[in-house]
């Protein structure tokens, strides 16, 4: 059963990222960005939450340095020689940009996608703290995820990682429920009902965002962190339940999860090239072949790096 469960994560890690590549080849206004984005940043914070063992603070804080803020360094030291490149632009400003966005907690110039990391980083410390003492740390987070929406404040991406904290301790939480639901034989025909239900919550919310910490935009705030909160955890459950239907043993499939890291991190030198070239909203005929081409250069390049220096790529 532990073998099935980490092929089955596998399977749903390799789905998120090809979605998280895909999208990024069509504009945030499109129909394609406004389903994926429902979902696809939530289901990496919920299988991040479900694999949660608690662990000292100390000791976690030294592993998470490691796993998440080197690679975070080192991507963003790779896009500062790729971006000039690829972007045809000298200006001289874009590292000071990207450090004045990292602390505001903006899309960073250099390489917009690795607000992932220093959010994954925060949730995973803030619910560490939670399970070990839910008393005492739970309400002071849900004290500060108030005073951050209230402030409009995400300084080094702490209210996108407040925001995906829920997520988060649903997936540690909800493992016995995860499981007995995306286990059903039936799993497939509940696949197909979230899947009808993530397109109707996304009509209804609207484009939603982490990074930007944007939940949705019917006219109430409330209305719109229900909606977010429910399509995410659905929309999770929809890849979860198609990924344990086609889950079989592949070495393509378990190299893909391996590599995520670099996936994540160096997406945005052939995307960059793409969109200058050919730009947003190609045929799914030329963005489906291209992600996969994307996501086979990103673990080739992950697997030469870790031959040398694994740990700049998250490895232990």
């Amino acid at each position: 059963m532990s073998k099935q469960r980490i092929l089955f994560l596998d399977y749903a890690r390799s789905i998120g990222l090809f979605l998280v590549v895909f999208a990024h080849l069509y504009t945030t206004e499109s129909k394609e960005a406004l389903y994926i984005y429902a979902f696809h940043m939530p289901l990496f914070f919920l299988i991040s939450g479900y694999l949660h063992k608690e662990a000292n603070p100390y000791d976690l804080l030294r592993k998470l340095g490691r796993q998440l803020l080197v690679p975070f360094c080192f991507f963003l030291l790779l896009g500062y020689f790729y971006y000039p490149v690829f972007t045809f632009s000298l200006r001289q400003d874009v590292i000071i940009r990207t450090f004045n966005n990292i602390l505001i907690g903006r899309n960073t110039a250099a390489n917009p996608v690795l607000w992932f990391l220093l959010a994954l980083f925060w949730v995973r410390i803030a619910g560490n703290l939670i399970i070990r003492k839910p008393w005492a740390f739970g309400w002071a987070f849900a004290f500060l995820f108030l005073l951050t929406h209230a402030l409009k404040i995400n300084y080094l991406f702490t209210r996108s990682a407040l925001m995906a904290l829920p997520i988060y301790l649903f997936g540690y939480y909800g493992r016995k429920l995860i499981d007995s639901i995306v286990g059903q034989k039936w799993n497939i025909l509940l696949f197909l009902v979230c899947l009808i239900a993530t397109v109707l919550i996304s009509g209804i919310n609207g484009k939603v965002s982490m990074v930007g910490v944007r939940y949705g935009h019917t006219p109430f705030t409330t209305l719109n962190v229900a909606l977010f909160y429910a399509n995410g955890i659905i929309g999770s459950l929809m890849i979860l339940c198609l990924s344990h239907f086609i889950a079989r043993e592949s070495r393509i499939v378990t190299t893909i999860a391996h590599c995520s890291m670099s996936i994540v991190g160096l997406q945005v030198i052939p995307i960059r090239i793409w969109l200058r070239y050919i730009g947003y909203q190609a045929p799914f005929a030329y963005t489906i072949p291209f992600s996969v081409f994307v996501m086979f250069l990103c673990v080739l390049f992950h697997l030469a790096v870790e031959k040398k220096t694994k740990y700049l790529v998250g490895g232990k």
